[in-house]
């Protein structure tokens, strides 16, 4: 994790909150925020633990020993442009880490484990308000996606929230080295977990026999271009640049009932490329 303890960084967030939105806004938006009641570094013979786990997938290097971290930033070793689908090349290495346990007040699902095609919506509606609030804080999340919107259950009633405060940044202090990072960024991956939703799950009612074998098949096959587990698998950057083709697979492979529901995910791609584009020029 970052530096910053994840409740430090959610207390910095509400704190801008408060600044920065009307008490109405305020209460809103600490209702859609994942509470964080105690955090604490993991500490062995009295020191902090800032090594990693070298059991944990590509990390693994079969030594069976500590692996010492490096904490410079590790940026990116080439330019790239959103808006050609291009994510950042940081190279090779393992980023520092600081081992620590926290607590939180709220306990939920994850919106991925959400079987409710209406649950899942309106988990992702909340986590979408809570980005909200961060955006108009001045603050970009940076890690939205499937596993960070959490479906919370309270007196039969449920709310979207969102968590994992470890990479926030505050945009409107100067960051060294500078630090770029768009508003537009968490709006992709917003896009990318409403795609999910939809390529991942499908109707599961007997009265839609149009959605065929074939059809699932078709979809998991797509599932797996759009989301192959690495970022910069050129499938992934394929699935989300062509608008056209993105239309045409929407149309064919999903359900009818997720179709009727997820037919902006092309226009909503091309939207973003555009908003991209503009970004790019007047930072240019």
């Amino acid at each position: 994790m970052s530096k910053s303890a994840e409740g430090e960084i959610l207390e910095n967030i509400l704190a801008s909150c408060a600044e920065k939105l009307h008490a109405e806004e305020l209460v809103d938006a600490k209702g859609h925020f994942i509470g964080v009641r105690l955090w604490k570094d993991v500490i062995i013979d009295d020191t902090p633990d800032e090594t990693l786990d070298p059991l944990v997938g590509e990390e693994h290097n079969h030594t069976w020993g500590w692996v010492p971290i490096d904490l410079n930033h590790i940026l990116s070793t080439r330019p790239h442009l959103p808006s050609t689908g291009d994510v950042p090349n940081s190279g090779r290495g393992i980023p520092r880490r600081v081992h620590a346990r926290t607590v939180f007040h709220d306990v939920g699902v994850a919106v991925k484990d959400v079987t409710s095609l209406a649950n899942n919506l309106s988990c992702l509606s909340g986590g979408l308000k809570a980005l909200y609030y961060m955006h108009k804080a001045g603050w970009v999340h940076r890690d939205f996606s499937v596993r960070n919107v959490i479906w919370v259950v309270d007196n039969n009633e449920g709310i979207g929230k969102l968590g994992d405060f470890e990479k926030p940044r505050d945009t409107n202090l100067p960051l060294h080295p500078p630090f770029r990072m768009n508003f537009l960024h968490d709006i992709e991956s917003v896009w990318w977990a409403f795609t999910w939703i939809f390529f991942y799950h499908t109707d599961m009612d007997t009265t839609n026999a149009n959605h065929s074998f074939d059809a699932l098949h078709a979809q998991w096959k797509q599932f797996q271009l759009a989301f192959p587990g690495m970022v910069g698998h050129p499938s992934r950057q394929e699935f989300f640049i062509f608008v056209d083709e993105l239309q045409t697979v929407c149309d064919d492979v999903l359900s009818e009932t997720c179709r009727d529901v997820c037919d902006c995910i092309p226009h909503f791609a091309g939207t973003l490329q555009d908003g991209y584009r503009k970004a790019e020029l007047a930072s240019a």
